[in-house]
């Protein structure tokens, strides 16, 4: 949430077609290349990513699966080492973007929903995963108590209430 947080900076915005875009941006003092490090590698993504990712590059697809669930396939949009990852899955596209500052980089992740009313759930499973990939980039996989989706209820409503659904 942005409140009482000003390294995680959560927004709702509306996109060209109407489509509702979770934008979250936060900073890091990690270079560029380790935040893309922690974005791309399956073994790191499993310490911080709500999902099991395998990304195939070469077929240029990408795979989830949620704990316990069936696997499921995205395509890989952008994959434009190190500043920009973007690809689709299920209805959603997602568009990670990394820029550099004087003290590390920002971290821009634009979630353009498929469904409208799923924007307060993916603003909150987006806020604990960046949380999640914080405390691995600063403490190391065994610092991470990773949090499994669906995101808690309260966590949702606050999501609501702060975009005014």
């Amino acid at each position: 949430m942005n409140a009482g947080n000003d390294t995680l900076v959560t927004r709702l915005e509306q996109g060209d077609s109407g489509a509702r875009i979770v934008v979250v941006s936060r900073r890091f003092r990690h270079p560029v290349a380790r935040v893309w490090q922690a974005l791309t590698d399956p073994d790191e993504l499993l310490t911080w990513y709500p999902t099991r990712v395998k990304i195939l590059r070469t077929a240029g697809l990408i795979t989830f699966a949620f704990p316990g669930g069936e696997p499921f396939e995205g395509r890989i949009l952008h994959f434009e080492e190190p500043n920009r990852f973007s690809y689709t899955t299920m209805d959603d596209t997602l568009d990670w973007r990394l820029s550099t500052d004087a003290h590390g980089c920002t971290l821009t992740l634009r979630n353009t929903c498929g469904h409208p009313e799923h924007a307060p759930y993916t603003a909150a499973g987006f806020d604990i995963a960046f949380t999640q990939l914080a405390t691995l980039l600063d403490g190391g996989r065994g610092a991470v108590h990773r949090t499994e989706m669906p995101p808690p209820p309260e966590l949702v409503s606050e999501y609501v209430n702060e975009f005014g659904l």
